[in-house]
């Protein structure tokens, strides 16, 4: 998949030395609150840090070590493959992953360079753009390391719609649309060719 890249961060990506970081954007629903989502902003560095993503400046929690992220590929006929990230737990987190409906909710990992004439993020790119699927936890005395399992956004395109080329089916979108009115008469009509 193509992706647009700035001038600076390609410039890092192609120089002799390179401190690469990872970011992630997580959304997980407010445990105060489930029907609004929160947006939890990680990255693989030890102190918080101001990223422009997209556009806009974002704060990221410096996770460090504890940010593990699995590696993922991309394949040309957009096959859907997946990501893993593990991450330690706490006692914000743990509500929103064990109690609530994650599944489903937006998860994007991006890819990007440390400046090393000032220690500044870079502009990322994106690494990878899913849903989070599954969470698996383990206990390892006071701490809880979470794996959260996500699924690319292509794994959308093969679902079947379940929806049918037919006159109710066209009224759900459009009452008053007469498209589709004489679909069900023209497949049982009997036509003769070459008579």
């Amino acid at each position: 998949m193509a992706r647009d890249i700035n001038a600076s961060t390609l410039a890092q990506f192609t120089s002799s030395e390179l401190q690469v970081y990872f970011a992630v954007e997580l959304t997980l629903p407010n445990a105060s609150s489930p029907a609004q989502d929160v947006v939890d902003r990680m990255w693989t560095g030890y102190s918080d840090k101001s990223i422009t993503v997209n556009g806009a400046s974002q704060t990221f929690t410096g996770m460090g070590e504890l940010l593990g992220i699995s590696g993922t590929s991309e394949t040309s006929d957009l096959a859907a493959n997946g990501l893993q990230i593990q991450i330690l737990a706490d006692s914000t987190t743990i509500p929103a992953l064990r109690d609530l409906d994650y599944q489903g909710k937006p998860l994007t990992v991006y890819l990007g360079a440390i400046d090393p004439s000032n220690g500044n993020a870079l502009e990322p790119i994106v690494y990878f753009e899913g849903f989070n699927d599954k969470l698996t936890f383990i206990q390892d005395g006071d701490s809880l390391l979470v794996t959260i399992s996500a699924e690319h956004k292509f794994i959308r395109l093969s679902q079947a719609s379940n929806r049918r080329y037919s006159d109710a089916d066209q009224k759900l979108d459009s009452p008053t649309d007469k498209s589709f009115q004489y679909v069900n008469a023209t497949s049982k009509a009997f036509y003769t060719w070459g008579v």
